[in-house]
């Protein structure tokens, strides 16, 4: 019987954990997608004509950013409504300041094509901080702004146990959604703008959701090679 949830056993080479990725989004596509039409369409407030101010636009993204990807963790952890409602009430405040500690800096990517490694670096240290504060909660306590200091740590603990590798997923993912995206609105660009834009929100939302289950994958991953290595840093919990 297939696996309801998204199961990471080993430790895995990138081309695997992006392999687990698929699979996972291949469960639930159609989840996934109405996960990434909540992010494509948060960012066409940084897409060039909407109107809205650059930093009224990267606070919207960086949002996104933080709710997809908690629905995402949500999804693939195969809970139902009622525990991932009380999980994600439980670190509500946490997820809030995380919004904007991990959220926010991996939005410069798009502003500028020379943030995009720092964004994929800064991704490949604390986006684990997310899956952490979900997943490794004391029960029933819930996580405020001293445990998101915790889980950021042990996201960059996490992150040591092999970074090249993590920054490799993570580059791997940017350049997927990037490329595909950048290909279809050239595609369409005799359509006019509206084909570009209808483009741009198609792409990004079967696309990114790939992004948000391969950073899960990759924290289940670096937990097993973290459990492998035999270093326990990682066992506090937020």
């Amino acid at each position: 019987m297939e696996p309801s949830k998204l199961e990471v056993d080993e430790p895995q080479r990138a081309g695997e954990v992006l392999a687990a990725a698929f699979r996972e989004y291949g469960r639930r596509p159609m989840t996934y997608v109405a996960i990434g039409a909540v992010e494509a369409l948060a960012s066409l407030a940084n897409y060039e004509g909407v109107g809205i101010h650059w930093a009224a636009g990267l606070a919207i993204v960086a949002i996104a950013f933080l709710v997809c990807f908690t629905a995402t963790v949500c999804v693939a952890s195969g809970w139902s409504f009622a525990e991932a409602r009380a999980r994600t009430r439980n670190a509500v405040v946490a997820l809030a300041g995380l919004a904007f500690v991990v959220g926010l800096p991996q939005t410069l990517g798009r502003v500028d094509a020379l943030f995009t490694l720092i964004a994929i670096l800064w991704l490949a240290v604390t986006a684990f901080a997310i899956p952490i504060v979900l997943h490794e909660q004391r029960s029933g306590r819930p996580v405020r702004i001293p445990g998101m200091f915790t889980a950021l740590r042990r996201s960059m603990t996490l992150s040591q146990v092999a970074f090249l590798h993590a920054a490799l997923v993570v580059a791997i993912l940017f350049a997927v959604t990037v490329l595909i995206t950048t290909v279809l609105v050239g595609a369409l660009n005799n359509f006019g703008d509206q084909g570009q834009l209808a483009a741009f929100v198609i792409s990004r939302a079967v696309l990114v959701p790939v992004v948000f289950i391969g950073l899960f994958a990759l924290y289940l991953e670096q937990k097993q090679r973290q459990r492998v290595s035999g270093d326990v840093t990682v066992g506090e919990r937020a």
